[in-house]
């Protein structure tokens, strides 16, 4: 569900500057089917249809969802239920190193020809990772997405990874690593410290394992967890999403999965300078429980988000309470079985301590009010129509849906949800971890308090 900021993004693009990003308009809705199995080409802008139903059937054990959008540009991608949280201690950072291996040859084409393919189609391939998916998406035109069916399929069903080629990807991997942003490395401790393993397997590969994963780790990496998939399409028919999904390699497999578990820890990691992050979080919210999502979305917007217009006032309990200079927003993270709601914090060493126990206090003793609720609320829902209205986002809550739901949910149906959280349900929220925090800081924290002083 479209509840949250997207705090990470992780893009593999390859020719972006050769998209042609409106090289052909829309279809007229009765040649839409003709568009993604080759046929004919539309003939004028259809830019004012609106978009059609969202259609999902399954195919061998695989979520197949079409949504006619009626815009120029088609996706189509595959998903797969394989993040970092299914990493071993041995294999840390595999995932990491198959992201970015996502452009590499297959039993099917070489590394030239899918780059070569896709350039002279203009087209775009994306591969993003969290801890609990693997995705692989293609973008053309609506005349050109077909051209590019065999590339995805060999892109996310028929890897071969070559020593040499993988060998190659580790200056990319070692450049991601030391220009990540500090808000991203603190968040990354903060799941370390509050699940230890599972979801607490950071989305990069830890210092002692680079250049450790070898052709073979990421080949049994995708053997083994390569097998819940679904395919989601914008633009194109459904019976072409459904010939991909047919195509696929996916044998589903009894996996046995640690269910994640909360801990009260605490990371801290000295850095040079001024600055100083601390993420401090507390128990939140799972996809199996869709009220409890909607009420920890309430809640991070209730206690703060940033300023909502350019050179704006931040509004939220927690820039009422912090007034030192330092800023602090609140996070929301979802995951399957469990969630992290809680506090990022940004100050200087001499205000980060004072700021931070003002932030946990605000999360330890919040009492939203109606208005408060009322407020997140509106926030929310215009949060949620602003990020469908991209097809990147459309497409990743589409296919995150249909692969840990096994269903979609739609947009009036988030907001009726929406509508029916009332201020107790958003205040037992916060209370649902009893006092429990997990936190992790990086930067000068020599004046920042130890979790059990706060």
């Amino acid at each position: 569900m479209a509840l949250q900021p997207n705090l990470t993004c992780y893009l593999r693009k390859i020719s972006i500057n050769n998209a042609r990003c409106f090289a052909a308009a829309a279809k007229p809705k009765e040649s839409a089917k003709a568009t993604a199995t080759g046929g004919s080409k539309a003939s004028h802008n259809q830019y004012l249809i609106p978009a059609e139903e969202l259609k999902s059937t399954t195919v061998k054990s695989v979520r197949v969802s079409t949504l006619e959008n009626n815009k120029p540009l088609a996706k189509i991608a595959v998903y797969y239920k394989a993040g970092s949280r299914y990493e071993t201690d041995e294999t840390l950072g595999v995932v990491h190193s198959l992201r970015i291996a996502s452009g590499l040859g297959t039993s099917g084409a070489t590394r030239f020809g899918i780059a070569r393919t896709i350039e002279s189609n203009g087209g775009i391939l994306t591969c993003t990772a969290g801890r609990e998916h693997i995705a692989y998406t293609i973008e053309a035109t609506r005349d050109k997405i077909v051209n590019l069916q065999q590339i995805l399929i060999d892109l996310a069903s028929k890897q071969i990874f070559k020593p040499w080629e993988v060998k190659e990807t580790l200056p990319r991997l070692t450049a991601e690593r030391v220009t990540l942003a500090p808000e991203i490395r603190v968040l990354e401790l903060l799941h370390k410290a509050a699940f230890r393993k599972g979801l607490g397997y950071s989305l990069y590969s830890p210092k002692n394992r680079v250049g450790k994963t070898s052709a073979d780790d990421l080949d049994a990496f995708v053997k083994n967890n390569f097998v819940e998939a679904s395919v989601v399409g914008l633009g194109v028919a459904h019976e072409f999403a459904e010939l991909i999904a047919k195509r696929l390699k996916v044998t589903p497999s009894g996996r046995e999965i640690q269910p994640s578990k909360f801990y009260s820890h605490e990371i801290r990691k000295d850095l040079a300078g001024d600055l100083a992050y601390v993420a401090v979080a507390t128990q939140g919210a799972g996809f199996g429980n869709p009220k409890e999502v909607v009420a920890s979305a309430l809640a991070q917007r209730a206690l703060g988000v940033g300023a909502r217009a350019k050179r704006g006032n931040t509004a939220g309990k927690l820039s009422s309470a912090i007034s030192d200079g330092s800023t602090a927003t609140g996070i929301n993270l979802n995951y399957s079985d469990a969630g992290l709601l809680g506090v990022l914090v940004v100050g200087t060493s001499s205000t980060i301590g004072g700021a931070t126990k003002k932030a946990v206090d605000t999360l330890r003793t919040a009492n939203l009010s109606d208005a408060d609720v009322s407020r997140a609320k509106s926030l929310l829902r215009n949060d949620i129509a602003f990020a469908l209205e991209s097809d990147a986002e459309l497409v990743d809550d589409i296919g995150l849906q249909s692969l840990f739901n096994g269903s979609v949910t739609s947009q009036d149906e988030i907001v009726k949800l929406i509508d029916s959280v009332s201020p107790a349900d958003v205040n037992n929220l916060l209370k649902k971890g009893g006092g429990k925090l997990s936190l992790a800081a990086i930067g000068n924290i020599s004046k920042l308090p130890y979790l059990d002083e706060l």
